[in-house]
């Protein structure tokens, strides 16, 4: 079996792809905020998060970072792009 891993194609033990840190949001994320709806990250320019709502597919903007993490209200990803 050839596996393909950090060292090439006849290295170690293949390496998993690791999610990154759910602390901002990211190019192709899905997000769920605090009332249950879904949004999808279509880019992040700058300091502003650009996403679109699964549901009505409205537009959103908000900071990069602003997951609400310290609120009672945090946003929860759903799946990423790692």
């Amino acid at each position: 079996m050839i596996h393909y891993g950090a060292a090439g194609c006849f290295g170690g033990p293949r390496q998993e792809r690791q999610e990154p840190d759910a602390d901002q949001f990211r190019k192709g994320d899905v997000w769920e905020n605090s009332i249950g709806n879904r949004f999808f990250v279509t880019h992040v320019g700058g300091k502003v998060a650009f996403l679109v709502s699964e549901k009505t597919r409205r537009t959103a903007n908000r900071p990069w970072d602003a997951i609400g993490a310290n609120t009672g209200r945090p946003w929860v990803r759903v799946s990423c792009v790692a």
